[in-house]
C-alpha cells in the first residue's frame, strides 16, 4: 500500500557468516494528487490580464510541480508547491480582454504521479463601458423636483452592470441590473430636489470592476410661477391710442428669461419670448388696425424655462 517504509539487506555465507547493509527508506506512491482550485470562481470576471490563480493539492508528496494552464496553452509552473498549502502561480504573459478563457492545474507528485483539475472559466475584460446621457438635455430646465434621468451604457463585453445616480456628487440610488444599449434606462430621483441648478451624473461598473463615470450635466429645477406686475396703462385707464403700449415687469426666482404674452379679452395681441426678469418691459397691442372703442380687460401671461 502507499505509504514510508524502511528497508535494507542481510546476507549470510556457507559458514553462517552474516552481515546487514544500511538502511534506505522507500516512499511508495501510486495514487495521483487531489487538486482544489481555490480563486477566482469558476466564471469569474478580471480586469486584470495577468490574473493571480490559486489553488491546493493534498498527496502523500509533500512537494509537486504544478503548472497552470489557460485552454491547452501553460501559462507558468511551480516547480515545488507544497502539498495542502495554497498556491499562487500569475498568469506570465497578457491574456485578450473580451475573452473567456478556461483555467486549469496539472501537478505531478514526487513519484511522477499526473493529475488534471476539473476546470474553471474566467472572463478578463480589461475595458470600461461607455455611458452616454439619453435625456434630459444638459442645462434643461423642469418643474419636476423628483425627475426622471434617463442614459445608456454600452460595453464590448458585458451585458449587465451596476449603475449609480449622484446628484450634486451625493448618491441618489443604485441600480445593480442595468441592461446594456437600452436608452430607457434611468432613474426617478428618490428624495424631492430643491429649486436650483443641480449637476447630475451616472456612474456604471462591469463586472470585471471596470468603472465609467459619465461626467456632468446641469438640470434646473423651478417650480415657483414667475411674479408680474402691471405698469401702465393704469386699472380703469382712458386712452385714445387703439394701438397703446403695455407695460409690466416680471420677476421669477431662478430664470433670467421669460416668455411673455399680452391678453385682450382672453385674445394674444402680443409676445415677448426674451423679457429680462426685473426688467421694465413694454409689448405693443400688434393688431394691424388696432382695436375698437370699448372697455377691455387685458393682463400679461410670463412663464419661466420651466414652463412655471
Amino acid at each position: 500500500a502507499d505509504g514510508t517504509y524502511v528497508w535494507n539487506i542481510t546476507c549470510a555465507d556457507s559458514a553462517s557468516k552474516s552481515n546487514v547493509s544500511d538502511i534506505r527508506t522507500l516512499n511508495i506512491d501510486v495514487a495521483t494528487p487531489t487538486i482544489n482550485l481555490e480563486t477566482p470562481a469558476d466564471n469569474a470576471w478580471s480586469n486584470d490580464n495577468t490574473p493571480d490563480l490559486k489553488f491546493n493539492f493534498t498527496d502523500q508528496s509533500s512537494t509537486a510541480s504544478c503548472t497552470i494552464y489557460l485552454g491547452a496553452v501553460p501559462y507558468g509552473t511551480n516547480v515545488s508547491a507544497f502539498n495542502n498549502t495554497m498556491t499562487t502561480i500569475t498568469v506570465n504573459a497578457s491574456l485578450t480582454s473580451g475573452t473567456n478563457y478556461t483555467w486549469n492545474v496539472t501537478c505531478t507528485d514526487l513519484a511522477s504521479n499526473t493529475k488534471y483539475g476539473t476546470g474553471r472559466n474566467i472572463q478578463i475584460d480589461t475595458i470600461a463601458p461607455t455611458v452616454t446621457f439619453v435625456s434630459p438635455a444638459n442645462n434643461a430646465w423642469t418643474s419636476d423636483t423628483t425627475p426622471d434621468l434617463y442614459f445608456n451604457v454600452t460595453d464590448a463585453t458585458a451585458v449587465n452592470f451596476s449603475c449609480s445616480l449622484y446628484i450634486d456628487n451625493i448618491l441618489n440610488q443604485t441600480n445593480t441590473s442595468v441592461a446594456r444599449n437600452e436608452v430607457s434606462n434611468g432613474f426617478t430621483v428618490v428624495s424631492a430636489m430643491s429649486e436650483a441648478a443641480h449637476t447630475w451624473n451616472i456612474t456604471c461598473t462591469d463586472p470585471a470592476a471596470n468603472t465609467i463615470n459619465s461626467g456632468a450635466r446641469t438640470l434646473n429645477v423651478d417650480n415657483t410661477v414667475p411674479t408680474i406686475a402691471l405698469q401702465t396703462p393704469a386699472n380703469n385707464a382712458w386712452t385714445n391710442d387703439n394701438t397703446t403700449d403695455f407695460v409690466f415687469t416680471v420677476s421669477d426666482n431662478l430664470d433670467t428669461s421669460l416668455d411673455c404674452t399680452l391678453g385682450i379679452n382672453n385674445a394674444n395681441y402680443g409676445n415677448n419670448a426674451s423679457v429680462i426678469a426685473g426688467a421694465t418691459t413694454t409689448i405693443r397691442l400688434n393688431a394691424t388696425n388696432g382695436i375698437a372703442d370699448g372697455t377691455y380687460v387685458w393682463n400679461i401671461t410670463c412663464a419661466d424655462s420651466a414652463s412655471k
